[in-house]
């Protein structure tokens, strides 16, 4: 089965086998994936809401997987019990909804191995709030779909981060939380699509600062200093990425 490429980016991250579990199934296209893979079990799609288990459901069927996959209603972690699966997937949703996830359920988010989580925005506040927990984020990817980039984070609840030797603050002139906020895996390994994604947001920031000081004379300071730090972060990494070193 082909997945879109934001949920192949998921999959990419994937342990080669166990439980899984995947939050928010929505259509229910991991599961699909992963019964036909055969090496997953057991597997759990879970929602909050009837509608997509039930189109899960019928996906499932109509790929001849029912019986592989159990479906659960309810919000976050809720429907898994302590431990039953090693990976737990979280992709569709907005970051301050994965972060309440995993601070709600946080006693039960320890017990598994594994999270792949996929925001669908705030991916620099989702590192931050891993990082303050002392999770270990050991893997990460940037895959751009239908002109929007995803950002994929592989997180592990049971082992603690460190910033790679190659990027610490004063090889790319960047804080240490900065550098883990804008994903120091990515930075270490010069992602292609990682420095794709700066770029343009540094595109779009400047085109914003251009705008409001035609617009407002430069009235709006506060807005123009913290877009300028912005700016000087961006450019910094992307002198960074575009380095042979």
């Amino acid at each position: 089965m082909r997945l879109p490429r934001r949920l192949a980016a998921v999959a990419a991250l994937l342990p080669e086998s166990g439980g899984v579990a995947d939050i928010g199934t929505d259509h229910g296209l991991i599961p699909v994936y992963l019964a036909k893979a055969g090496r997953y079990v057991p597997i759990v799609a879970t929602d909050i809401n009837e509608g997509p288990l039930l189109r899960a459901e019928s996906n499932c069927q109509r790929h001849s997987v029912r019986d592989k996959v159990s479906f659960r209603k309810g919000d976050g972690l809720a429907p898994l019990n302590p431990g039953e699966v090693g990976t737990v997937i979280i992709a569709g949703m907005g970051e301050a909804t994965i972060v309440e996830i995993l601070k709600s359920h946080r006693q039960k988010a320890e017990t598994f191995t594994t999270f792949i989580l996929q925001p669908m925005d705030g991916a620099e506040e989702l590192r931050r709030f891993i990082w303050q927990l002392d999770w270990c984020i050991n893997a990460e990817s940037v895959v751009l779909e239908r002109r929007k980039f995803y950002q994929t984070i592989r997180v592990l609840p049971h082992g603690h981060f460190r910033v790679p030797r190659s990027v610490q603050e004063n090889h790319v002139g960047l804080s240490q939380e900065e550098v883990v906020t804008l994903g120091a895996l990515l930075l270490e390994r010069k992602d292609p699509d990682f420095a794709r994604m700066i770029e343009e947001r540094l595109k779009s920031r400047l085109a914003t600062r251009s705008h409001i000081i035609a617009g407002s004379g430069g009235k709006h300071r506060e807005r123009l200093r913290e877009l300028d730090q912005e700016i000087t972060k961006l450019k910094k990494v992307m002198k960074w990425l575009s380095s042979g070193t």
